[in-house]
């Protein structure tokens, strides 16, 4: 999965169903995609400092006074246009490449 242009956006989508910390993203990706894509911290805690820094997602942390301190992160409203800008450009390009290998959708 590393380097693959369409995880920022399976991670936007994960996070429009709303905040999560990192090892929840990771999971809730596995788990969705029947453990086809795994990000582990190498990729995915990068990946969520560049969307922050690009505004497209923002994060708090939580100190609970017993346990470890996590960092939660949402989508912004720019990440939000970002998603729907994504889908759309995936709708294409799965359709494209449908036509070219001759599968109907």
């Amino acid at each position: 999965m590393k380097g693959s242009p369409w995880i920022p956006l399976v991670v936007l989508s994960l996070l429009q169903g709303g905040e999560l910390h990192g090892y929840g993203i990771a999971r809730r990706a596995r788990e969705q995609s029947e453990n086809l894509i795994t990000m582990n911290e190498g990729l995915l805690y990068p990946l969520l400092h560049d969307l922050e820094k690009q505004g497209l997602i923002a994060s708090r942390w939580d100190r609970p006074e017993a346990g470890r301190d996590r960092k939660y992160y949402r989508l912004t409203d720019l990440g939000r246009g970002r998603l729907a800008e994504g889908r759309q450009e995936w709708r294409h390009q799965v359709g494209v490449l449908s036509t070219l290998l001759g599968v109907s959708q």
